[in-house]
């Protein structure tokens, strides 16, 4: 199910939240979407790093990570406990300098524990596309055009991005077409973007790098005049 991304070569793209919404990709799940389309709870992305300094190591241990917690009773319990959203749909992605859309949207409802494993399994077997340069503010651009592309509305919007590393490709300005992104996406979706760092030598202080440039911050205000929940 994995489907590389049809790049345009369009001036500017990186501009436009939705210019990587394409008709090229397959959006949907094709055998774990439930039929069923009434709204879900929340719209989960999940956006892991394939550039070039995540070794073969590491990579193995991102599609672990993301498997357990799928499989996880936390993570059911997050979902269908009381105050939870109750019915999830869900999609993983990778980036480096270009992206992919890994596993297309499904839906995870009441009853349908099975697919946490079926889901965890898929996760485990993802197969590598790239060893590129990092390009958050691109990966975050085509998150805006998943959503765009989900077959589920919902009003509860989360990217959860892992990364070892800063972006080195793009803008001059890398922190500041960071934080433009990020407030689009709390803007147009109310969504929450939270951060996951591997550190090392090389990147000492990512940890307060991504809290600061890489995660929704508290200023946000959602169109009903509260305020998003941070990273």
């Amino acid at each position: 199910t994995a489907l590389p991304l049809a790049q345009k070569a369009l001036a500017g793209a990186d501009d436009y939240i939705d210019e990587y919404a394409t008709s090229q990709l397959v959006w949907e799940h094709p055998t774990l979407s439930s039929g069923n389309y009434d709204d879900v709870g929340a719209r989960l992305i999940c956006l892991y790093d394939i550039s070039g300094s995540i070794d073969s190591a590491e990579y193995d241990v991102q599609l672990k990570a993301m498997a357990a917690a799928v499989q996880s009773q936390d993570f059911r319990d997050a979902i269908f406990f009381h105050g939870g959203p109750q019915s999830l749909a869900i999609c993983f992605a990778s980036y480096g300098d270009q992206m992919w859309l890994d596993i297309p949207w499904l839906d995870i409802r009441k009853g349908e524990n099975h697919k946490f494993k079926i889901l965890a399994d898929e996760v485990r077997k993802l197969y590598r596309r790239q060893y590129g340069l990092t390009y958050q503010v691109k990966a975050l651009n085509f998150a805006a055009g998943v959503f765009d592309n989900c077959p589920w509305q919902s009003n509860r919007h989360v990217i959860d991005i892992t990364t070892d590393g800063k972006d080195n490709f793009g803008y001059p300005d890398k922190e500041a077409a960071l934080q433009e992104v990020i407030g689009r996406l709390a803007k147009k979706y109310d969504a929450t973007v939270n951060a996951l760092v591997t550190t090392g030598p090389s990147e000492a202080d990512l940890e307060s790098w991504a809290r600061e440039h890489l995660v929704t911050n508290v200023a946000h205000v959602k169109k009903d005049g509260s305020y998003l929940e941070p990273g």
